[in-house]
């Protein structure tokens, strides 16, 4: 019996993850010398701003550096959502570059 055609589908977002290198490094709230170092980057576009997380998620994964020594053996991930004017100017640039709402856009 194929049921198919009761299956309802709605996609509700897009992601776009990369690797990244030469990125700035995120400080932490705790620690002022401590740093994490981006290696991946996630982006998730919604259809549609969630209540409590907008429009737009990022998580910048990485490593805990401190200087040029490693702080911590675990990887990190910070989550950045809601208000794009409270993160790291280069993280709000990254969620521009590849927003699909923005393709076509020439300014």
């Amino acid at each position: 019996m194929d049921t198919t055609e009761n299956i309802l589908r709605i996609p509700i977002s897009y992601t776009v993850s990369y690797a990244v290198r030469g990125l700035p490094g995120i400080p932490t709230r705790y620690h002022q010398n401590i740093v994490l170092m981006p290696t991946q980057i996630s982006i998730i576009y919604r259809t549609s701003p969630d209540e409590q997380l907008g429009r737009i998620q990022v998580f910048v994964s990485g490593h805990w550096m401190n200087g040029t020594e490693r702080a911590a053996d675990d990887s990190a991930t910070e989550h950045f959502f809601g208000d794009m004017s409270k993160w790291p100017d280069w993280v709000a640039d990254e969620a521009r570059r590849h927003d699909p709402d923005n393709a076509g856009r020439t300014s």
